[in-house]
Parts: C-alpha cells; structure tokens; sequence
C-alpha cells in the first residue's frame, strides 16, 4: 500500500469515526432530551430552587394564608352548627416533575396549608349534607369526576351506618363516620377544600386505621370528648410556581 493510499484510508476512517461519535452523541442527545421532557422540560428543570426566607415569598405565603383564613371563617358563618376548637397550619415546596412521562411545567411549587378542627352536635347527615349545600353556595365547585360529600352520604353512609345495618367485611366491629372514604377535594380559583368526619368512637377505637387521623390532629381528643362528632376542614392554596 503506498503513502498516499495510507493517507487516505487514515483520513477516511477517522472521518467514519468521527461521524459515528457524533451520531452516538446526537442520539445520547436527543435520548436525554426525550427523558426531561424535551427542549422546555430541560429548560424547566434548569430553574433554580426559590428561597423560602426571600421578601417575596414571604409576601406570597402570608397573603395566601390570609386568604385561606377567610376561607375557613366562611364555613362556620354560613353553616352556624360548627365550632372551630384548633387550626394547624403546614408550608411546603415541592420539586416538578417533567420527563418523558410526567410534565408538571414547573421546577418548583409552594403550596400553603391550613387545616381547622370543628366539633358539632345533633343528627350527622343533617349537618353534613348541609356542609356541602353551603360550600356549592360559597363557590367551592365539587369535584367532576370523583366523590362530593353528597356522593358520600348517599353511596356509603346510608348504606353502611348505623346498628341496623351491616357494616361491610373490613369493618368487622363497626362503621364509623371516620371510616366513610374522604370525599375529593372541591376546587375554587387556585384554592382546594379537603374535608374529613370523625365521631366520638373514633377516639377510643383500637383500630389502626384510625391511629394516623388521630395522631396527626392530637387535639381531636379533646373535640370528641365534649362533641358528638368532629369536622377536620384542610384549605391547600398554591403561591408560588415557577
């Protein structure tokens, strides 16, 4: 093989290398891109994460918590039955997702919650379903597809509650209001109502399913013990995403 033919055969193999790597770094390229959800997913992710002590931030979390106060004011005004006995509040930043399978479109958002015990006498379903006529009447869209208050009473506590009926398999020593399944959140602006039932039974029922309830909120003790029933209402307000 002559120089000239060397030279040649040299140059067209470390064009094919070349070309190779580029191709392997094009496709390990756009693999990468496929996984972070694209060009805008990577972008996304690139978002550097907000620091909770900065001024703004601070005036984002107290006005939302001033607008969920005033959320949770309306529930007793409106439905005079209810007594509120404690308010826990939590704050939480939580990194987006965005890949090839879930794109939140954000890198990080801060939600702000408040969760308010009320404790209430007299017929169950009566307060109940006049919780949820006053929250329609308020603005607090029940959920399209999952289960409203109303559902709830309607398709469980009928059904299942009281001592003249039987409680489904799984609850072998009985139906509590704390065992109805919680109702899907009702949605007004930005904001989302959760609400939650517990009885006077609960308190002092062994059974762990209702130990994580209980634990979380150690004031519901003391709200069972002088109420027939407890209403646990968490308002969850987004205040920052970016």
């Amino acid at each position: 093989m002559s120089a000239g033919t060397a030279n040649t055969f040299m140059k067209a193999a470390i064009v094919a290398v070349g070309a190779l790597v580029a191709i392997a770094l094009i496709g390990y390229m756009a693999l990468y891109a496929s996984l972070s959800g694209g060009l805008t997913g990577i972008l996304i992710n690139l978002r550097s994460a907000p620091d909770p002590q900065s001024p703004s931030l601070i005036a984002r979390r107290d006005t939302a918590k001033q607008s969920m106060r005033s959320s949770l004011s309306e529930l007793p005004a409106a439905a005079d039955f209810l007594r509120e006995d404690s308010v826990y509040e939590i704050d939480q930043c939580r990194k987006g997702q965005n890949n090839w399978k879930v794109r939140d479109g954000y890198a990080y958002q801060c939600t702000q919650g408040m969760t308010a015990i009320y404790g209430f006498d007299g017929d169950f379903r009566q307060h109940a379903e006049k919780l949820d006529k006053t929250m329609r009447r308020i603005g607090w869209q029940p959920p399209t597809y999952g289960l409203s208050v109303s559902d709830m009473l309607r398709e469980y506590y009928d059904r299942y509650y009281g001592p003249l009926k039987p409680p489904p398999a799984n609850f072998p020593d009985g139906y509590l209001v704390s065992d109805l399944p919680t109702p899907s959140g009702y949605m007004r602006d930005r904001a989302k109502l959760d609400v939650r039932f517990a009885e006077r039974a609960t308190s002092t029922r062994s059974a762990s399913r209702n130990a994580g309830l209980m634990s979380a909120y150690p004031v519901l003790h003391d709200t069972l013990r002088n109420n027939d029933y407890a209403l646990i209402v968490s308002v969850w307000e987004v205040y920052y995403e970016h």
